[in-house]
């Protein structure tokens, strides 16, 4: 019935209109292409001093251990020990999943904006996170039984 309700009310109002495919334009699906739109969009809707305070946030917390709230099944004693050594990448940010979307940020801001001081810092946070010792750690944490979860830890 609402769907009855809500297509009646808005059939008249939408513009139903039909383009033929040879009239369509053409667009270039090349994976060059694809990643400079969505780079010319992504600076367009976010200015660099805008992108910069994000970047402030995602600097300022994602190597902050503490307060922090963790959220796993302890199978022995030696799973209750701090976040940096459960989770040595994402340990910051308050929890496991703010620290992923954290260093998420800071990968995509210095993507998008490479020559901003901004960019640098995130770099060397970055670098800082990403060792091969702390990836073996991540690693080691996820793949523990009963670690499996829609957001993870």
């Amino acid at each position: 019935m609402i769907i009855f309700f809500v297509f009646a009310i808005l059939f008249p109002v939408i513009p139903w209109t039909f383009t033929p495919p040879d009239q369509c334009p053409k667009i270039n699906h090349t994976k060059d292409a694809l990643h400079q739109r969505a780079q010319s969009s992504a600076q367009k809707l976010l200015e660099v001093e805008v992108a910069g305070r994000f970047a402030d946030l995602a600097l300022e917390c994602v190597h902050r251990e503490y307060p922090n709230k963790i959220s796993h099944v302890l199978n022995t004693d030696e799973d209750a020990r701090p976040p940096r050594l459960l989770t040595p990448i994402f340990h910051g940010c308050f929890d496991w999943h703010s620290a992923v979307h954290g260093h998420w940020l800071l990968i995509r801001l210095a993507r998008l904006y490479p020559d901003t001081s901004f960019a640098d810092k995130a770099r060397v946070a970055l670098a800082e996170s990403f060792t091969r010792e702390k990836v073996d750690g991540e690693i080691a944490y996820l793949t523990t039984p009963g670690r499996k979860a829609y957001e993870r830890p």
